[in-house]
């Protein structure tokens, strides 16, 4: 196998460690490891001949291989930092504005501009917090004199710099996420 990766160009791709043991006792042959350089291990798999046997099938000399999604998904979102589709992300603050907020949420939306809003019930700093994690540039925070005024607080996160926009001014908001 070595020498067929040599010849083939592959050998920089591969190391060679003989202290690598899989997990599942039906392997009968190499056994493989996939990792991302400095990452974690994304999938393995190894040789088993007699696993189909096992099963009541013939004889039948195989590889598999299994990838673990989440983890190559972590992976393509660290190395390739997509940006964040959701431009806004609503915070109702307490329970008696939670409808206002969803309605203001499809409001924002109607625009043409993707929003979220948190269904938790979370604090304001945890919201601040997920947003921030999530890359979200922009924060409304709408709470009950938000509701009263009928207005929110615009959190630009980047800056910190925040804002009031009245509901009916909500066309310019466009503008303001730029």
């Amino acid at each position: 196998m070595l020498d067929l990766l040599k010849q083939e160009g592959l050998e920089k791709f591969v190391v060679v460690d003989f202290s690598l043991a899989r997990g599942l006792e039906y392997y009968t042959g190499n056994v493989f490891e996939i990792a991302v350089e400095n990452g974690p291990s994304v999938g393995g798999g190894g040789r088993y001949d007699n696993l189909v046997s096992a099963f009541g099938g013939q004889p039948t000399p195989a590889v598999g291989i299994s990838l673990g999604i989440d983890r190559i998904l972590d992976v393509l979102n660290e190395k390739l930092k997509p940006e964040p589709s959701t431009k806004i992300f609503v915070v109702p603050i307490g329970k008696e504005v939670q409808k206002k907020a969803l309605s203001l949420v499809q409001k924002i939306r109607a625009l043409g501009i993707n929003a979220g809003i948190d269904l938790n019930s979370r604090g304001v700093s945890k919201n601040l917090n997920y947003a921030n994690n999530l890359r979200i540039p922009f924060v409304a925070i709408f709470g009950e004199n938000e509701a009263k005024k009928k207005e929110f607080t615009l959190k630009e996160m980047e800056t910190g710099k925040e804002q009031k926009v009245k509901i009916s001014d909500l066309k310019g908001l466009k503008d303001k996420l730029k």
